[in-house]
């Protein structure tokens, strides 16, 4: 058996290089280079369906200069579009000309076309003296029309003029198209391009040369030029490279304007290429053989890989590890076991893969847990701390009541009771509130907002707070539109103000004002600021204030603050919203920022 799998395996595989061989010199000599040609002119039949549905409708030149740019990137295809007056409607074809880009003394720029002044490399030819930024340069010759490109017949820099600058490198057919100009200005840039894609590179000039000679031809020789157009085109061969240029020519109406495209593209020398190719295949096919069988005759001696390769399949599995697979497929015994052993470790692994994931899930939720229950252990002393002293209160007012110890009228123990009370009620809210936004159940709900006026009626309700305590309130914002939760934003600006009015001294000032940014990260932001003077936060206590039940005054004097979670709750709906926030304390002012985006 072992030696009839090895023959099958060796003439198999033998059998298989000869036969593509025989078939790929039968191709090449053949249809290949007809293939080639079918889908040069397929690709060309539809980029000229393409840009005549393009051309047909409105455009802009964007447009047009995008396709020119992509066509020649993407496909080695050139593009020039003219109007019936002749004149270019993509003028950005001539970017990857050889130029230089001037500058007259009327500040009006123009280029200059280098053409055959420039060689493959990029550089100056040895006859012509390198043209640099900063020369002047006096020029003769025609303007393209559409554009503003000269085609120089005569050039001269700083004074000195280059020598050989005729028809032979700017053709005929393009100097006699035109108007005639002489300009004259300075070098401010030059575009000398690399010739990296061997003849061809060229072809973009070349197209410009056919499309001149044929608005000549059009003018002298109508009827040739209605041939082409009925035919849709021509093909020649280059003189210089010997290369086949096919062209094609389509008038396109748009309306009652007619746009005329011209599209080329180099035809590469398949022909030739396979004719070379040919001459070398006898010894390339010899060598090619000689060595399949020498690599077939190798292989065939590690017929017993498979006994290796289900060993160590597993001795993997034995070891947990599953990323090894048997590859055996002989249509014996051996495929059936290494079959049986991959499905084995596939079972094993997604046995091992499921339980590691319910590990790290469990491991997650008491995660979570451990922290929920330390978030309710938390606050539930912080209460628990917080209540002590409004309950006592009470406890001890009801016990002058009940004594009937009070020296004041009971009106005063009782209205004192109602007022803790009230704290109580207070302090629940804000504690449950600051529970959903923790546990995520309150969420914020955007809207646009005027910002102005919605300061403007939240420091209205504090205006009698104020005025009683001789605290100036007032503000400074621009007319801009911002994304909040109003409801939310509300307890933001109504505690911040709030505090600044309570901790303030009388005479002081607070002052709600707003500052744009101009960052290029966050350009599309304002940030709110709430001033207060006339007292400061010490800097041991600044990263403190938005802890829960914190405050500044050690003795927790309701006079002087609420219950501590006030900043809390700010944090949190800041948070929602996204917004960078802080507070910066100096002598005698606190200055509170948070910032809100812009609609």
């Amino acid at each position: 058996m072992k030696k009839s799998i090895t023959r099958r395996v060796f003439f198999s595989v033998v059998g298989v290089f000869l036969l593509v061989m025989t078939l790929q010199w039968i191709m090449q000599n053949t249809i290949v280079e007809d293939i080639y040609y079918l889908r040069t002119a397929s690709r060309m039949d539809r980029q000229v369906e393409y840009l005549t549905s393009l051309l047909s409708q409105p455009f802009t030149v964007k447009d047009i200069q995008d396709v020119t740019q992509d066509l020649w990137a993407d496909q080695d295809t050139s593009l020039l579009v003219l109007n019936k007056r002749g004149e270019i409607m993509n003028p950005a074809y001539l970017d990857t000309f050889n130029h230089a880009s001037l500058q007259d003394a009327s500040g009006h720029p123009f280029r200059i076309l280098l053409y055959g002044l420039v060689d493959e490399s990029g550089h100056f030819r040895p006859n012509f003296k390198a043209i640099q930024r900063g020369d002047a340069v006096l020029a003769h010759g025609v303007l393209i029309p559409g554009t503003n490109v000269l085609i120089p017949t005569d050039l001269s820099v700083n004074g000195a003029p280059l020598p050989q600058v005729d028809s032979q490198l700017f053709p005929g057919a393009l100097v006699a198209t035109g108007q005639a100009l002489t300009l004259e200005g300075t070098v401010n840039d030059l575009q000398l391009t690399i010739r990296d894609r061997d003849l061809s590179s060229y072809q973009p000039e070349r197209l410009l040369v056919e499309v001149f000679q044929l608005l000549v031809d059009r003018t002298n020789r109508q009827e040739d030029y209605n041939n082409i157009l009925e035919d849709g085109g021509y093909t020649f061969v280059e003189e210089v490279s010997a290369l086949e240029l096919q062209v094609r020519v389509q008038e396109v109406q748009q309306g009652d304007l007619t746009h005329t495209l011209y599209l080329m593209t180099t035809h590469r020398p398949v022909a030739e290429a396979f004719t070379i190719l040919n001459g070398y295949y006898l010894y390339i096919f010899a060598f090619q053989l000689a060595l399949v069988v020498l690599i077939v005759f190798a292989l065939s001696r590690y017929i017993t890989r498979p006994v290796i390769n289900l060993t160590q399949v597993a001795t993997d599995i034995a070891q947990q590890n599953f990323t090894q697979r048997g590859h055996v497929e002989t249509g014996d015994e051996l495929e059936s076991l290494s079959e049986s052993l991959n499905a084995i470790s596939d079972n094993l692994s997604t046995a091992i893969d499921h339980l590691e994931e319910s590990n790290r899930d469990l491991a997650q939720e008491a995660i979570r847990r451990e922290a929920e229950e330390s978030r309710m252990r938390n606050m539930f002393q912080a209460l628990s701390h917080e209540f002590k002293t409004p309950l006592g209160i009470m406890s001890g007012f009801v016990e002058v009541l009940r004594d009937g110890l009070g020296d004041k009228e009971p009106a005063y123990y009782y209205g004192a009771i109602e007022e803790e009370i009230d704290n109580l009620d207070s302090l629940v809210r804000s504690t449950l509130a600051l529970s959903r936004m923790e546990s995520g159940v309150d969420q914020v709900h955007l809207e646009a907002i005027d910002l102005e006026p919605y300061v403007a009626s939240v420091l209205g309700k504090f205006a009698n707070m104020a005025r009683e305590k001789s605290i100036g309130l007032s503000h400074d914002l621009p007319q801009v539109s911002v994304a909040m939760d109003p409801l939310k934003m509300d307890q933001v600006l109504k505690n911040l103000i709030h505090n600044g009015i309570i901790y303030s001294p009388p005479g002081s000032q607070v002052t709600l004002w707003a500052s744009l940014s101009s960052s290029q990260e966050t350009p599309r932001t304002i940030t709110i600021h709430i001033t207060n003077t006339g007292v400061s936060i010490p800097h041991d206590q600044v990263d403190h204030i938005w802890d829960r039940f914190y405050r500044l005054d050690p003795s927790r004097n309701r006079a002087s603050g609420g219950s501590g979670l006030g900043l809390t709750i700010v944090k949190h709906i800041l948070d929602q919203h996204g917004s960078t926030y802080g507070v910066v304390s100096r002598d005698n002012e606190v200055v509170f920022s948070f910032t809100l985006p812009l609609v």
